[in-house]
């Protein structure tokens, strides 16, 4: 068994489960390997939150994760990178993968004491709709790569269509505010595309656009 032999790894009550298991079977041998260091300095990102994982296409997404470091300090690069839309992406060319072209879209400078930890947000906007897939990254190296990229996929749509039916002379601005706010109207930011008819031109529109 190769192990880094750390607490979370080897809980006590792990170790005495393994040593009954082996009691009862004395014909195996069990050989551990430490492949930990006593001192590790580390700096490794945490998992990635997402204001949403459907949005439209008018929106802005907020993403959020830690930055968190073990046994060191300084200061690190985190950088977001957003996957360009390629249809003919990922695929193998010559035995080896050929992956969407990714640019950086938010960079910040995170300065840590020795095991401490910092959040750090980003926002997207201007996506265009369909999936887009997007990673987060510490630059540089450390003593552990694996932690230190974080991905994450979210699916931009067209801002969503809401039908108010109100008789006339019926005064419909207020709601309309509240689920299209008209700042965002006029900055093409509404999350969603509001239409009012009245209840006579229900029989001649068509729901399904």
């Amino acid at each position: 068994v190769f192990t880094d032999l750390t607490e979370r790894a080897w809980p006590p009550e792990a170790g005495e489960r393994l040593r009954e298991q082996l009691a009862e079977a004395p014909e195996v041998l069990l050989t551990v390997i430490d492949v930990g260091v006593e001192e590790p300095k580390n700096f490794a990102l945490g998992g990635v939150d997402l204001s949403a994982q459907r949005m439209p296409s008018s929106g802005e997404l907020r993403i959020q994760t830690e930055l968190r470091s073990r046994g060191a300090s300084g200061t690190r690069t985190v950088t977001l990178y957003l996957e360009e839309p390629d249809s003919s992406r990922p695929m193998i060319l010559d035995g080896k993968p050929l992956l969407p072209v990714a640019r950086p879209r938010g960079r910040r400078e995170v300065t840590l004491a020795e095991d401490s930890a910092q959040i750090i947000d980003f926002r997207l906007s201007g996506m265009p709709v369909g999936t887009h897939h997007g990673r987060i990254v510490v630059e540089g190296d450390d003593g552990l790569p694996v932690d230190d990229t974080r991905h994450f996929t979210v699916d931009v749509e067209r801002a969503w269509p809401v039908l108010v039916v109100a008789d006339p002379g019926v005064n419909t601005s207020n709601f309309v505010d509240v689920l299209a706010p008209y700042e965002q109207r006029a900055a093409g930011t509404a999350r969603f595309d509001c239409r009012v008819v009245q209840p006579a031109e229900l029989p001649n529109l068509v729901l399904e656009d």
